[in-house]
């Protein structure tokens, strides 16, 4: 059973690590960051944020509400100013985006 938690969790890693170059090259061409900043958000979250499976509302107190410890939340927050601090310098740089 671990074993195959461990293949899905890698899976879905993966696919978030895809999401956010795909729309790391989107933004490159577009100029609309919008699909980086939520596959940002959403890779972030699920890394972080154990529990919430969701970033979506799903109007219930129950699904929607979360209790998170403060350390919890610094780890996401540092996370979330550092994507953002990288994506800024890669894309004030000029570099072509990976």
């Amino acid at each position: 059973m671990t074993k195959q938690r461990n293949t899905t969790t890698i899976e879905t890693t993966c696919a978030r690590a895809r999401r956010i170059k795909d729309a790391r090259r989107q933004a490159a061409r577009t100029g609309n960051h919008d699909e980086l900043i939520e596959a940002r958000i959403a890779d972030i979250a699920a890394t972080h944020l154990v529990g919430v499976e969701t970033l979506e509302t799903r109007n219930s107190d129950r699904l929607d509400f979360h209790e998170v410890s403060v350390a919890t939340l610094r780890q996401a927050l540092r996370a979330a100013y550092l994507a953002g601090h990288s994506d800024a310098l890669e894309f004030a740089s000029g570099r072509p985006i990976r």
